[in-house]
């Protein structure tokens, strides 16, 4: 039996500049957002409604990172939640199950430098610079490889 699990999933964000959403708004034909006062509001725009979580920063700052993203989504961030991080991602007892969601995360996060050779790093590199820069990720100079390993 298959399931949606089985599929690699595809995700498709459709994204538009500002200035044509604002644009578009300032038609004529946008009546129902004239009465809307934050409709034209730019700011309201431009807001930051989307909220990136780097693997990475969560791996290796898990509290900081949950705490500002648990503020950014208005929820309540307590010492249970604290908690619970804590003990799901400093433990180093070394299980087998990789899809365990306890585990030292900090040693999880770098380790393809070690598990990928250089020709793998640079084609990954080369094909995804465009996603990698958006991102924040730095391009690792292959002829320094070893300094990261």
């Amino acid at each position: 039996m298959t399931t949606h699990l089985d599929k690699p999933i595809k995700l498709v964000m459709i994204v538009r500049d500002p200035r044509g959403i604002m644009s578009s708004r300032y038609l004529p034909a946008m009546d129902w957002c004239r009465d809307d006062t934050t409709c034209a509001e730019i700011d309201m725009l431009c807001d930051h409604h989307i909220t990136l979580v780097r693997y990475e920063d969560l791996s290796l700052n898990a509290i900081e990172t949950a705490k500002r993203l648990y503020n950014k989504l208005d929820l309540h961030f307590n010492a249970d939640i604290e908690s619970w991080i804590e003990s799901h991602t400093n433990d180093t007892t070394k299980l087998g199950n990789p899809y365990s969601t306890v585990r030292k995360s900090k040693s999880a996060v770098f380790s393809w430098v070690k598990r990928l050779n250089a020709t793998q790093i640079d084609t990954i590199q080369e094909k995804c610079t465009g996603v990698m820069d958006y991102l924040g990720y730095n391009i690792i100079d292959i002829k320094n490889l070893q300094e990261f390993r």
